[in-house]
Parts: structure tokens; sequence; C-alpha cells
């Protein structure tokens, strides 16, 4: 084993502290070659490695080092970091527990526990190790900011602004805290407040990409999008390809093809490929019409669930179910597209300003036999309004249970007279829908024969016979919406699908209701949505229809 100079580990030293990584990993692997097992050289190999977002490499530096420090609670550290930077966090959470078990509760262990139960949605158990770490280290910055984080993520913003704010007293430059209190301010929709915060976190931050000047930029894309600053929102956007894979935009697929950027697509073949959530994608794939109109030959992979309509909707394109290999990086199955494009990106090329969403609407095209079955199934339509309602999300959280409401708050809108109600309410709703008519005397029209979350192209026709869906934001919204009948989507903030427009500026046929400051969806259903079906059926009472659903807005 050849002897390392002091001189050599001075300069690798100096080269991580002045955070100019790349030439810190080529130091240290010239003293690995020297001596394979030089435990401290594994370590700062590692975390130069973690620093440039290199991930596998980082994780075999780091099991390189537990092979050689096999009980330092620190490397054990370091290994379910990068375990958990690769997205394995179950393993993570065992090496963190097993660690505990071992040598008692450190306070990285704490951290590092805090981080892991966040994505494996064991926010309760997040918060415990937090508080931990605090106890622990009560004047550490990074214990606050982790306080914070485990609050944020239990949908408690005040505590979690709380926490926020004495990290960035303890210190002011932490651009972590800069970068969450952006993201706390992001949900409340004070964007310009949270624009100023990601770019004051992103001063503080090295100039090198990692995670971290990834998830700012990211949040700080959302922000300019929900103000209209459409060019740097949607740049920001891509950002989201770069978070971890349980956030951000999904799934992370690899192709042997380029990404679409703009070239003529004349004798061209282009792959646009879903991404995200059900109603993300049925929301994007509007943008289709303007891709078509360039001459290519589109091929489209979506969500199974709507490769049926998507067929009728856009009879020239290629539509069929997307494919990839599961295990990463996730190759595309087919290989017959000179270009691809996941659906989100063709808003930046065809989505850039305010009078772009003039060329946006409904698309959707039903099947015109489905449709007649329901309008015959809902009977004469006479002077009563055929309404679809939806209350939650399938997905419900604490985070996200605000933007939702339980059927329970609808008993005034139920009690409106003079409209037929239809459940499109996805999942087993049974006892809940049960429990709404026995309290309510109210009949939701639920009919079981009907797969509302997974056969999406007859619930667009069952959508298409309704004079008026009132929805909380869900895929039903975004079906509705596409399917081209009015819709009263509440909301609790403005995001950024609204491109800083008080409308939808994607589709004129959603009518947006805005919950109180500080007030919840069930307040809207309480007294505003009450007052506003109630005046849409005494319009209808002065002007019955016989057929078809009316644009009401």
């Amino acid at each position: 084993m050849a002897k390392v100079s002091q001189k050599l580990r001075s300069s690798a030293l100096k080269a991580v502290l002045s955070n100019k990584f790349e030439e810190a990993v080529d130091l240290y692997r010239k003293i690995l070659s020297k001596d394979p097992r030089d435990g401290q050289a594994l370590n700062n190999l590692a975390i130069a490695y973690d620093s440039l977002g290199r991930y596998e490499e980082f994780f075999e530096a780091a099991l390189r080092g537990l092979d050689v420090r096999p009980d330092d609670v620190d490397v054990i550290n370091v290994l379910a970091v990068a375990e958990y930077k690769l997205g394995r966090h179950e393993a993570s959470y065992k090496r963190l527990l097993d660690a505990v078990e071992r040598f008692g509760m450190a306070y990285e262990t704490a951290m590092n526990l805090c981080s892991v139960c966040g994505e494996l949605n064991l926010h309760k158990e997040g918060l415990q190790y937090a508080v931990e770490a605090v106890r622990l280290q009560p004047t550490n910055p990074s214990a606050h900011n982790n306080l914070g984080s485990a609050f944020m993520s239990l949908g408690r913003a005040a505590e979690a602004l709380h926490c926020f704010e004495t990290t960035v007293m303890l210190e002011p430059n932490n651009s972590f805290a800069h970068t969450n209190i952006g993201v706390l301010l992001n949900k409340s929709a004070h964007h310009k407040s949270a624009i100023e915060h990601f770019q004051n976190a992103l001063t503080l931050m090295p100039a090198i990409e990692t995670l971290d000047t990834v998830r700012n930029r990211f949040f700080m894309g959302l922000s300019q999008l929900a103000l209209g600053e459409l060019e740097a929102g949607w740049a920001n956007y891509e950002f989201g390809w770069k978070m971890p894979s349980g956030n951000g935009r999904n799934p992370k697929r690899t192709f042997q093809v380029p990404r679409w950027t703009g070239e003529s697509l004349v004798g061209k073949s282009i792959l646009v490929w879903r991404e995200q959530g059900l109603g993300d994608e049925i929301f994007f794939f509007t943008a289709v019409r303007d891709l078509l109109s360039l001459g290519g030959n589109v091929i489209i992979e979506c969500d199974p669930r709507i490769v049926p309509t998507l067929r009728r909707s856009y009879p020239t394109a290629t539509v069929r179910q997307q494919q990839y290999y599961a295990i990463p990086p996730h190759k595309s199955f087919h290989n017959d597209f000179d270009f691809q494009i996941p659906v989100g990106s063709l808003f930046a090329h065809f989505r850039r300003s305010a009078s772009d969403f003039q060329k946006s609407g409904p698309y959707f095209v039903v099947s015109p036999e489905n449709s007649r079955v329901f309008d015959t199934r809902l009977g004469p339509r006479g002077h009563s309004l055929r309404v679809g309602v939806c209350w939650r999300s399938g997905d419900v959280s604490a985070v996200r249970n605000v933007h939702y409401s339980p059927i329970s708050a609808w008993q005034n809108v139920f009690a409106v007279k003079g409209v037929q109600f239809v459940n499109l309410q996805y999942g087993d709703t049974t006892k809940e829908v049960l429990g709404a008519e026995s309290e309510f005397g109210v009949s939701l029209n639920s009919w079981s024969d009907i797969n509302r979350k997974d056969d999406i192209d007859e619930l667009a026709a069952l959508i298409s016979q309704l004079d008026l869906v009132i929805t909380v934001g869900t895929a039903v919204a975004q079906i509705a919406a596409a399917v081209g009948v009015p819709v009263w989507l509440m909301y609790v903030a403005q995001d950024w699908p609204q491109f800083g427009q008080q409308n939808y500026p994607v589709y004129p046929n959603v009518k947006m209701l805005r919950v109180p400051s500080g007030g919840s969806v069930a307040e809207l259903l309480e007294t505003s949505v009450p007052a506003l079906l109630s005046e849409l059926v005494q319009q209808r009472a002065v002007t019955p229809r016989n057929a078809g659903p009316d644009r009401i807005h």
C-alpha cells in the first residue's frame, strides 16, 4: 500500500470545503488508489458524489466506507442517506432503525429518520423523530428546519412557518429555510413573496445543481406560472424531472431519440407520453391539437383508461397505452418515433402567453351509444337540472384534505329543489352515499354498474348528459371540463393552472369558486353554492329544455 502525502489529503479536503466537488472526486480517487481502505477518504468521496447528484456513485462509496467502518454510526447514516436519495426508502428506514437499536438515538439518525418517514407517508412518526432531533440539539438551525418540514407534511402550516422562521433567526443565510418558506407561501397563494424567498435561497446555495436547487427551481416555477410568468415558469417546471421519484414529474422515462424542442415534424413521428396523475394528463393533452397542426405523425401514450376516448378525440393520431420497462432507467417498449416529449412540456411550446389559451378548450369526444344509454337512464329532463357531484379525491392526506369536503357538508346543496343529483365520486362511496341519502332525503343516482375510477370512457359519456358538474379539484373536474359541460370548480387558493387569471384559461366552461380566505370548501357548500344553484334552477323553470347540456356559467 503506497503512502498518501499530507499535501494530497489537504488539497482534497480543501476542494470539498470550497464546494469544488469535481476536483474533490479526482483527488480522493487518487488517495483511494493508494489506500483503498482509507475510511475518511471514502466518506469524503461519498459527500462529493452526493453534492454532485451522482447518487449511484454516492451509494457505492458509502457502501465501501461501511465495509471499512462497520460500527461507525456516522458512516451508517451516510449510507442510509444514499439509499434515501436513490428512492430506496424502505432499505434506508430499516438501516436507520438498526442503527438506533445498536447505538441509541443520535442527532443525525433522528434527522434522517424524519426525512425517510416523510417519503413512506409515516408523517406522525416523522414528527416524533424531528422533535427528538431538536431535543438533542436545540440550537441547531437544521433541526428546526427539519421540524418545520415535518409539520408541513401534516398540513400544520402555522407551526411549520414558526420553525422555518426560527431557523432563519438562528442562521439568517440558511437556504433550506428560505426555500421551505417559499414552498409554504406557494401553497397559500402568496406567489410574489414565495418567489422572493426562492430567489434569495438560490443566492445562498452553491452554484452547482443539487437536489435542493432543483426543488427550489421547481416550486419557483409553479409560483411563476401562477402569476402568469409563463416563459420563466415553464423553464423552471422542467426541473420537476430532476426531483426525487416520489415528487415532481413522473415517470422518469428514458429514450433512444431526442426530446422535441420545436424541430420540423414534416415526415417525422413524435411520441407524446403521459405524466403525473390522470387529471394532469387530461389537462395537458389539450395541447395535442396544436401539435397535430404541425403535420407530423403523432403517437400518444396515455393511461389505459382514456385510450378509447383519446382515439375518438384525436382520430388522426396513434393512441396506445403507455408502456415502458418498470426497472430504471424505464426504457420505452417502442422505438417507432423520431422525437419524444412528455405531455406537460407541450405547454412550454404552445401556451407561452395568455392569448395562446384561446386555442384551448374541451376536446373529449364521448361515445354516442353510451351517451344515449345514460340520457335514457336519467329520464325526461323537464324543468329539473342534472347535476353531477364530486366531493373528494381518492388520494387523501393531511395536506390534501383542505381542498376537499365530507359529503355531509353538501347538505344545503342537496336541499335545493328541482335538481337531479348524480354521484361522480370514484372509489368505494357506498357508505357515504347511503348515509347522505338517508340523512338528507336525497337520491344521488349512484349506479353500481358504473366503474367511475377505471371506465373513464363510460364516465365521460355519463357526464356529457349532465347540465352541470360541481366538484373539488380532482380528475373528475378535468374529465368534465374536457367533455365540455359547465363545471363549478371549488378551490382554496390561486394555483398555477390558472396562469395568473381569475378564470380557468384552459377550459372556458369552468367557473372558479374560491373558498373565502382562511375558510374551507364546506363554507362554500353552506351558502354560496346553494344560492347559485337555486338561481340556476329558477332560470331553468323559465326556459325548460328537452335535450342536450346547456352552457351554464
